[in-house]
């Protein structure tokens, strides 16, 4: 039997917090309509010179993708803002990308009724506002390599104008990705770098990450990039 495809107008929110904080936001989004959370322990990389000069220049942090119904993704977004105020350094950021489908989800409906009772009984539905104009337009640029790769991928990225990028832990399994061990085949562990630029420098970071990581070559990596329709935290 083919999974059920469902477009019903969802959307993602992705938001890196610091470690300890993710059952926060999992708990403000859930007040204000959302649909379900996943959390992951991840580390940042940051641009301090001091602390690069310490080898102190990554940290551990929470990345928590969010499912939401478009029509609350902004207050969704607003308040987690308010709450851990983004707009202050190093207290997060947080941004939204529109999902084309669903498969697989066979509780969907249930999961929706849910979530539009709590966004009916949330404290924040007055935080729902219309889109910000003049807003600057972002990427998100995602990178799968093999393990032990991911720093080359950050430093590839902000010398070509990227100010860093998030790193965690997966699992391959594409057709260039197995090796065999006494004829068992054995999956290599992966590294995720998620890197959110400004749409300007998008060409320029995906470009030099192709080059520098010979990703055009079989096995050396993915790279896909992804749309970003709201963002908090990004200075």
């Amino acid at each position: 039997m083919s999974d059920q495809i469902l477009k019903p107008g969802l959307t993602s929110i992705s938001v890196i917090v610091g470690i300890d904080i993710g059952h926060k936001v999992i708990k403000i989004s859930k007040e204000n309509g959302a649909i379900g959370c996943t959390a992951l322990i991840c580390r940042g990389t940051v641009t301090n010179k001091w602390l690069e000069l310490l080898d102190l220049n990554e940290d551990r942090r929470e990345l928590i993708f969010i499912l939401c119904e478009n029509h609350v993704a902004r207050c969704i977004l607003e308040a987690l803002n308010r709450k851990l105020k983004f707009e202050k350094p190093n207290h997060g950021i947080a941004f939204s990308t529109e999902i084309a489908e669903v498969r697989g989800m066979h509780s969907l409906k249930d999961a929706l009724e849910e979530a539009k009772v709590n966004y009916r009984m949330g404290e924040d539905l007055d935080l729902c506002k219309p889109e910000k104009e003049g807003e600057k337009m972002y990427h998100s640029i995602y990178v799968v390599v093999d393990k032990g790769k991911a720093n080359d991928v950050v430093s590839i990225a902000k010398k070509a104008g990227a100010r860093g990028g998030t790193i965690f832990n997966a699992r391959g399994s594409g057709i260039h990705e197995t090796s065999k061990l006494f004829s068992m085949e054995v999956e290599p562990e992966k590294e995720v770098v998620l890197i959110l630029t400004e749409a300007k420098l998008t060409d320029a970071v995906a470009g030099a990450i192709v080059d520098g990581m010979e990703l055009e070559k079989p096995g050396n990596g993915v790279l896909y990039i992804q749309n970003v329709s709201m963002t908090y935290g990004i200075y």
